[in-house]
């Protein structure tokens, strides 16, 4: 602080500090403290002020090197009293009377009690800029931690929303792709219902994420645990994206080079995983799903490339396969299923250039197919071509009806019957347009 600025503080608060020393001493204080600032009233004798006797005596003086704590003439009386203290500083004595010198240094508290500002000496005011950067330091500390913390936050929540959405439109786009693929339920003798054509679904493909999001875990796979004939050695990623202790995806990889070896996810979010992929060679060959979420495998696929091999469906969640479909080159060629979930298979349907040419049924459930329907492709409809049947249960079709087209329909136009069951038909019933218009009998005792 230049010489010229200590002065103007010293003349500012001079009155202040006059008080001040008033209430330490104990005495009255000169009214009027001098401030010299000409160079002629200094000297460098003495330990007292840097004043000249009669510049000084009977007067308070409010040094321009420390202007908040004035020097003071007091009685002799009044220095033995305050010898010590810790608020006085004896600077020396008067050479023209019985006073002495003596500077005022009260506790800033008390200072700021009677005056209403701190000191102005440097010490206070490298005081006051160290309390201000150490209050600025860990405000600055807290908002640099809360914007961290924040981006952070936005950034999870991004990620999150992101693999939510793309989760919904891989399984919109699946849902499509099954709804084109998957034949309608089949409910007894309504196969002849059924949809036309089919492809095979696509081989489904699992999109790409930043290996940064998955938490990495060593383990071993013992042998058997998922098929597999040895132990593996692998890395276990997750990926728990809300952080609720539930991973929505967890992928298993050889730990040697890295080959992706399986897959489990939880489509719904609903804390449990439904749905279990493995690979090999880092392609994608077979597929279960929990379709109802009860924890119980329901659907099971295979693929080879790019599309679907074979499906088998538990329809009713009962923990019976019942439905069986099969394709190749991409089109379905048979379908199987079980209705009454015995175990064995009721309908069993073949397919050929995405049309539907056979069907063989087990009508009477004794496990034997007594039930054989042709189809044949008409202006492009797929409609029933012939029916034969083995109503007696002996393993011999004695009942033939042939079907023509008419009006995008399958009309019966012939009904041969074999009432003897010597392999020859008994009785051809001839119809038009749906209605019987000639019988043809071998033998008239056969009419009833």
């Amino acid at each position: 602080m230049t010489e010229s600025r200590r002065l103007q503080f010293a003349r500012s608060h001079a009155a202040a500090s006059v008080a001040v020393a008033g209430v330490i001493l104990g005495c009255a204080t000169p009214a009027d403290p001098a401030l010299p600032n000409t160079a002629s009233a200094r000297t460098s004798e003495g330990p007292g002020p840097s004043l000249a006797p009669e510049v000084l005596e009977g007067r308070v003086y409010a040094d321009a090197s420390d202007p908040d704590f004035p020097i003071v003439p007091i009685t002799p009386a009044t220095a033995a009293a305050r010898r010590g203290a810790p608020d006085v500083e004896m600077v020396g004595a008067s050479p023209t009377s019985q006073n002495t010198w003596v500077r005022v240094r009260p506790e800033p508290l008390l200072y700021g009690l009677l005056t209403g500002h701190e000191p102005f000496n440097e010490d206070n005011r490298r005081r006051r800029v160290r309390i201000a950067k150490a209050k600025v330091r860990p405000a600055r500390a807290d908002a640099d931690a809360e914007q961290e913390s924040a981006r952070s936050e936005a950034l999870e929540n991004e990620i999150m929303a992101e693999l939510l959405r793309q989760e919904a439109l891989l399984e919109q786009m699946e849902e499509e792709n099954e709804q084109r693929a998957m034949p309608p339920e089949v409910v007894g003798e309504n196969l002849s219902e059924r949809a036309d054509p089919r492809s095979a679904p696509a081989t489904p493909t699992e999109r790409s994420l930043p290996m940064a999001i998955f938490d990495n875990e060593n383990m071993i796979v013992p042998a058997n645990t998922w098929g597999n004939s040895r132990r593996l050695e692998v890395v276990r990623r997750t990926l728990d994206a809300d952080q609720d202790g539930a991973p929505e995806q967890v992928r298993y990889y050889t730990r040697r080079d890295e080959q992706l070896l399986r897959i489990e996810k939880d489509r719904n979010y609903d804390g449990r995983i439904d749905t279990w992929d493995r690979y090999e060679d880092g392609q994608l060959v077979a597929r279960t799903l929990d379709e109802n979420d009860d924890g119980k495998p329901d659907n099971w696929q295979k693929f080879e490339g790019d599309r679907m091999t074979t499906r088998v469906i538990d329809r009713d969640y009962d923990g019976v396969k019942d439905a069986f479909y099969t394709y190749q080159q991409g089109l379905l060629v048979e379908e199987r299923h079980d209705p009454d979930n015995d175990g064995a298979i009721e309908i069993r349907s073949r397919y050929r250039d995405r049309h539907r040419v056979e069907t063989v049924e087990d009508r009477s459930g004794d496990n034997v197919f007594d039930t054989f329907t042709t189809y044949h492709v008409v202006d492009g409809q797929e409609l029933v071509a012939k029916v034969e049947s083995d109503t007696t249960g002996d393993g011999k079709r004695n009942l033939i009806e042939t079907y023509v087209a008419a009006a995008n329909k399958a009309v019966l136009a012939k009904r041969e019957e074999d009432k003897t069951g010597d392999g020859t038909m008994d009785i051809t019933s001839i119809y038009e347009k749906g209605r019987l218009v000639r019988r043809e009998v071998s033998d008239p005792s056969l009419i009833p």
